[in-house]
């Protein structure tokens, strides 16, 4: 059976179209489209604008899967909706324009499916901590081979780090110390966890590899894999004189949110004691899928 994978997400908006039997599967396609919801999001409440830009992106979204010959369309939203009080009217006003029903991820369940995902893809013996970072939230799971330990679910996200602190493209010094010390206060709780690996699940994260590959004049595929120093030495390298070239060049689409995802991975890392940060592939959408499969 093909399924059609729809995850609404703060920052973006995508589908993964996979080719799966029982418990197993095949990526055939991925589509995304950089919708930024939450800068629909006024005082809590998702904006007509908001509303309307979310049914046209899955009304396309639906053709492309109808037009592939998908057997099962479903779609979850994370923060984007979480954050909004007037969800369940945007839920029930999407239904009707769109015919797809919307089921919104608790904190909890976005990290547990995440966590899924990613030991599939790294194996069920590795050991960490895994950060789902989206665009408008954080999960952190703590996880040895047993399954998960500890997680906790953080209100800031890449975007909304750039949101609430950026007033330019690329973080200032002084914005820079404020999201540092936003991510610590947040992270606070799971400050005295040490691991050697820190798992790093999301776009930004696939973002940081491909700016790597592009310095490097490598391609990015497959697991990608940083020490922490040189995770450190390129937060530094991104936030001198050249950065915003660097990423305007290898992830346009990720211009202003990069830096700040970038921050916040650098000071868990630092926080945690890694050694290492490693950047899965899988995520969310394929523990999604295996949920329902």
């Amino acid at each position: 059976m093909k399924y059609a994978i729809i995850d609404i997400g703060s920052n973006t908006v995508k589908m993964c179209i996979y080719r799966a039997g029982k418990k197993t599967f095949r990526k055939n396609d991925t589509f995304t489209r950089p919708v930024k919801l939450i800068g629909y999001l006024k005082n809590g409440i998702l904006s007509e604008e908001g509303v309307s830009v979310l049914c046209q992106t899955l009304n396309e979204y639906r053709a492309r899967a109808e037009g592939r010959n998908c057997d099962v369309l479903r779609a979850f939203a994370t923060a984007s909706l979480r954050r909004a009080s007037n969800a369940e009217d945007v839920i029930d006003r999407v239904k009707a324009h769109t015919g797809i029903r919307i089921e919104i991820l608790s904190g909890q369940s976005e990290a547990q499916m995440s966590l899924t995902g990613v030991r599939r893809e790294i194996g069920m013996d590795r050991s960490g901590i895994l950060l789902d970072l989206g665009g408008g939230s954080t999960e952190a799971i703590a996880f040895g081979p047993n399954g998960q330990d500890a997680l906790m679910s953080m209100p800031f996200g890449s975007l909304s780090l750039y949101q609430d602190h950026v007033a330019g493209i690329l973080p200032d010094a002084f914005e820079q110390q404020a999201i540092r010390a936003s991510i610590a206060s947040a992270y606070s709780s799971f400050a005295a966890r040490k691991v050697q690996s820190l798992f790093v699940a999301g776009g930004t994260g696939r973002a940081v590899c491909r700016v790597r590959a592009y310095l490097i004049g490598e391609t990015s595929n497959g697991l990608c894999r940083f020490t922490a120093q040189e995770i450190f030495a390129l937060e530094e390298r991104l936030s001198g004189p050249e950065g915003e070239r660097i990423i305007r060049e290898s992830a346009p689409e990720r211009q202003t949110t990069l830096l700040p995802g970038l921050i916040a991975i650098s000071v868990i890392a630092h926080t945690a004691k890694a050694t290492e940060v490693l950047f899965p592939i899988s995520g969310v959408r394929e523990g999604y899928l295996l949920s329902i499969l």
